[in-house]
C-alpha cells in the first residue's frame, strides 16, 4: 500500500485499487470512478495544490499514469503511443511519482529488461519531456538505473542511480551535475 495526505487532510491509498479512508468506519473504501468502469490498478500515489491524484495504472496489460480528479471523481488515463515521442515511455515500470512547487509531476521508467531508466516530467500544460538514460556521467555502464527522485524545495531534481551516480538536475538553468561512485 501506497499512502498520500491531500492539502484538505484526505488519506488515500493505492494498492491494488485506488481507496478513500472513511472516517466514520474507518476503513479504505474503494474510489467509484464516474467517467468509467474499467478496473484501473493503481501503484504508488502522490497529489498537485489543484485536488488532482497521480498514480501508476495498470489496465489490461497497459502502463501508464492516471491522473484522479477528486472535485469530480473521475480518472483520466495517460498510457504510451508507439508514434507520439512527447508520449509516456512504453514497456517500463513506474517507479517513483513527484510533484514540485511549480505543479511539474516527475517520474521514472525503468526498461521491462531492466537495463537503463528514463526519467519523464509532466506539466499541466500536457506536455510531456524524457531526459533519456545517457546522462553525462564518468565511470559508468549503459545500464543506468534509477530507483529513486527527489524535487527539493529550490527546484533541483536529485536522481538517485543504483550503482552510478548522483544526478543534481536544476531544470530552470539547465544544469546537470554527475557524481560518479
Amino acid at each position: 500500500w501506497r499512502f498520500y495526505r491531500d492539502l484538505n487532510g484526505q488519506i488515500w491509498a493505492s494498492a491494488p485499487k485506488l481507496h478513500k479512508y472513511d472516517s466514520l468506519s474507518k476503513r479504505f473504501i474503494p474510489v467509484r470512478y464516474t467517467n468509467t468502469t474499467e478496473d484501473i490498478y493503481t501503484f504508488g500515489i502522490t497529489g498537485d495544490k489543484h485536488g488532482q491524484l497521480f498514480t501508476k495504472a495498470d489496465v489490461i496489460g497497459n502502463s501508464g499514469i492516471a491522473m484522479f480528479d477528486t472535485r469530480t471523481d473521475q480518472i483520466h488515463q495517460f498510457f504510451p503511443k508507439l508514434d507520439d515521442p512527447y508520449s509516456l515511455k512504453d514497456g517500463g515500470l513506474n517507479l517513483n511519482l513527484f510533484i514540485d512547487r511549480s505543479g511539474i509531476l516527475w517520474t521514472n521508467y525503468m526498461a521491462s529488461s531492466g537495463s537503463g531508466s528514463t526519467v519523464t516530467l509532466y506539466n499541466p500544460n500536457k506536455v510531456i519531456r524524457h531526459y533519456v538514460d545517457y546522462l553525462p556521467i564518468r565511470n559508468r555502464t549503459n545500464d543506468l538505473v534509477i530507483p529513486s527522485i527527489h524535487v527539493d524545495d529550490s527546484t533541483n531534481v536529485w536522481i538517485g542511480t543504483q550503482t552510478s551516480a548522483l544526478i543534481k538536475y536544476n531544470p530552470i538553468k539547465i544544469i546537470i551535475i554527475a557524481e560518479a561512485f
